[in-house]
């Protein structure tokens, strides 16, 4: 089988705090090292019907890697919180097709008999899938288990039809990959027997098959590389190609139309991609400038209202470029999923906010996660903290942003203080005494960006642990931080809400409010991980008492 040589570039940066979640959005030059070389099939042969309006085998393909730099803090981000997991009310079905031993994958690679404990994890990334995306067409998926002879790639899908000018398209002369087509015309675009995507997995790894997501240092997550394979099926990903310092875009097929991510996405300046001069040097440099941004309003919304940065390396990488979120600011944060590489030990199974807000903008209908209410009497809650201002004056005008988070934390019959501190911003703050459940209250005040936090637990029976995370703070808006303890990992739940002058003059004289009413009336907008050594925290000992 003919094969083409893509480069992947390793990209070091600098950890500045321990669980950071966000980057602010800038153009700053990656640091860039000798490229590693891997190699994957030739494009399938794309055709055009008839009509003009499918372009059979027209999803390219695109790949996920062993992360060469991989970090010193791995990320174990859980499924989102308040994902259903009943089949019943999934609001989308996955139909998956494992290729028998013997047979091939779309570009010829021989595919052999797929591990049962490997379906398993493929099944419940599907699943999460289902519950995040809405589509009254089954989304069909034909699974490879190959061996493909290298030690970078992980795996790589593509190979599905393009669509457009069909029911339901917000967009005219625009292809969409056919599992959204199928989802926004609610009819299966497709001929029997033909499959949404085609994935391609590489046995020559040592895969974690669980769906605990506590893989060991040595092995990779199936579940987070399945997951990030059908991203790409659901349409991340899009037409522009470079070669020989020419980008261009729309398939080759004239009339060229572009594909509806690539509407979105624009240069450092603004400029719209598909606004320059098609098959140009120019569109070729803005390719490889280290400088892409997607500019749709959910996923910016999702990012701090600030545009998402594409990973648009200086040397083109065909499997990798342009195709995913930029690896110096999304690795090692809770949107980690859609980076071009994963490391072993790390466990990605929440797709992210910006992802999920990507795919919105593409024309996807996204489900809400619905968070049940804390109880006192689950093991896992140690932290339920109060967003008021009653212990604090008003804050002058003109009304700043705000945020406020914090509580004395309890574990059965003694306290864990749980301090909350941020360097270059005034907190006022009143911590109350700890029974069951304890509160903070206070309000900061900031200028608007990302903001680092440093936590620290303190607690005779739960041990003593501290670190640190980030968090965009956007101007208007209030945030509530919930820590909850999830098996051996403390997760940091992000709430939001815009502040009004009424709601700044509730908050100065109103009584503390409980943790409940407080989530009843904000956003779910992120979660954040904080990872903790083994035994430093854990449930036996940190119980709430009942």
């Amino acid at each position: 089988m003919r094969k083409n040589t893509f480069l992947f570039f390793p990209i070091f940066f600098l950890l500045l705090s321990l669980g950071a979640l966000q980057i602010p959005a800038a153009a700053d030059t990656d640091t860039e090292h000798v490229p590693i070389q891997i190699t994957l099939p030739d494009p399938l042969p794309a055709q055009l019907s008839a009509d003009g309006k499918t372009l059979f085998n027209g999803l390219p393909l695109k790949a996920v890697i062993d992360d060469p730099t991989p970090q010193a803090t791995l990320r174990r981000i859980p499924a989102p919180a308040g994902l259903t997991t009943d089949p019943e009310a999934a609001t989308s079905t996955f139909s998956i097709t494992y290729v028998p031993n013997g047979g091939t994958d779309p570009w010829t690679e021989a595919c052999y008999t797929f591990p049962e404990e490997a379906k398993v994890a493929f099944n419940a990334a599907a699943n999460i899938w289902a519950n995040t995306l809405h589509s009254s067409v089954p989304i069909k998926i034909r699974a490879c288990w190959g061996n493909l002879g290298s030690s970078l790639t992980l795996g790589y899908s593509g190979g599905g039809n393009l669509y457009r000018d069909f029911p339901g398209a917000t967009r005219a002369t625009t292809w969409y990959a056919v599992s959204l087509a199928n989802a926004l015309s609610g009819t299966d675009q497709d001929s029997p027997g033909e499959y949404n995507m085609h994935i391609t997995y590489n046995s020559n790894f040592s895969w974690y098959y669980g769906t605990d997501g506590n893989p060991p240092v040595t092995q990779h997550d199936l579940m987070t590389v399945v997951l990030h394979e059908i991203a790409h099926g659901l349409n991340f990903s899009g037409s522009m190609n470079y070669a020989g310092g020419v980008g261009d875009w729309g398939y080759n097929y004239p009339p060229l139309y572009p594909n509806i991510y690539d509407v979105f996405v624009r240069d450092g300046s603004g400029k719209q991609l598909i606004t320059y001069s098609n098959v140009s040097t120019a569109l070729g440099s803005a390719l490889v400038s280290n400088d892409l941004w997607f500019h749709g309003n959910q996923a910016m919304a999702a990012n701090g209202s600030q545009r998402v940065k594409m990973y648009a390396p200086s040397s083109w990488s065909g499997g990798s470029s342009y195709s995913h979120l930029d690896y110096s600011t999304f690795n090692n944060t809770a949107n980690q999923l859609m980076v071009y590489a994963v490391s072993k030990g790390e466990s990605i199974h929440d797709p992210g906010v910006i992802t999920r807000g990507l795919l919105s903008d593409l024309g996807w209908t996204a489900s809400p996660y619905v968070v049940p209410p804390s109880s006192s009497s689950s093991p896992w809650v140690l932290f339920q903290a109060a967003i008021n201002a009653a212990s604090t004056s008003t804050p002058p005008p003109p009304s700043p942003p705000q945020w406020g988070a914090g509580s004395a934390v309890c574990c059965s019959t003694s306290s864990t203080l749980f301090s909350l501190t941020s360097s270059g911003i005034t907190k006022r703050s009143y911590v109350a005494n700890c029974s069951t459940t304890g509160t903070w209250e206070g309000w900061q005040v900031t200028t608007p960006g990302t903001k680092s936090f440093s936590y620290s637990l303190t607690s005779a029976t739960c041990g003593n642990y501290g670190g640190s995370f980030s968090w965009p703070l956007v101007e208007g808006r209030e945030y509530y931080f919930q820590i909850e303890l999830e098996g051996s990992d403390l997760v940091v739940y992000v709430y939001e809400d815009s502040i009004t002058s009424s709601t700044q003059t509730e908050a100065a004289t109103s009584e503390i409010q409980s943790a409940a009413e407080i989530k009843a009336s904000m956003n779910l907008v992120g979660t954040i991980p904080l990872d903790i050594p083994k035994g430093v925290f854990s449930a036996s000992s940190c119980e709430v008492a009942e």
